[in-house]
């Protein structure tokens, strides 16, 4: 494939190079049968600003709805943007009526199609003793690709941020370093 099929992702954190940066992205989640990973950061980001929508509106009844998906309610407006902070329920409710669930499902069966072969789900074909011997090889297996998925896409991001930089960093990137240089990156690199 040419490198202008594939461009290296370049972002500068500045506004108008978002555009390039998120085709070159998306491109590259295409080509990996990832996007379920992206659209799930998206509704992630419309849960958190429904949240923010109905905490601050004017209306008491949909703030006391925002507050009751919050395991820990304050009266502030703040919204806590870590998802353990948030019912188990509220986030289901919200990725079930959305099926971020089968795209997902696809990209992991198809990873079993490709490590396993065209009978992975039959356990006597790949000469498991039960079914229940299968399932936990798929946890496993399943388990390994979504690490490596999480590791591609960190590493991606951090490289994007810092690798390029030939040039001396801009205002943009400054403010993404402390984002993407803190101890959970560090243990996905």
């Amino acid at each position: 494939m040419d490198e202008k099929d594939n461009p290296a992702p370049v972002f500068s954190g500045e506004m108008k190079d978002w555009p390039t940066f998120k085709d070159t992205i998306q491109m590259r989640t295409d080509k990996h049968d990832t996007t379920w990973r992206f659209e799930g950061g998206r509704l992630l980001a419309e849960f958190f600003a429904r949240q923010i929508k109905e905490k601050t509106g004017s209306y008491k009844k949909t703030r006391k709805k925002a507050l009751e998906r919050e395991k820990v309610a304050s009266d502030s407006n703040h919204v806590p943007t870590s998802v353990d902070a948030n019912t188990d329920d509220a986030l289901k409710e919200w990725f079930a009526d959305r099926d971020i669930a089968t795209g997902l499902l696809l990209s992991l069966n198809k990873n079993r199609l490709s490590n396993l072969g065209s009978n992975f789900t039959d356990y006597k074909k790949l000469g498991f003793k039960d079914d229940a011997a299968l399932t936990q090889a798929h946890k496993s297996l399943d388990l390994k690709y979504l690490r490596q998925l999480n590791r591609m896409a960190v590493w991606l991001l951090h490289d994007v941020v810092f690798e390029p930089s030939s040039k001396v960093d801009t205002a943009a990137q400054t403010k993404l370093n402390g984002i993407l240089r803190n101890s959970e990156v560090s243990q996905i690199l």
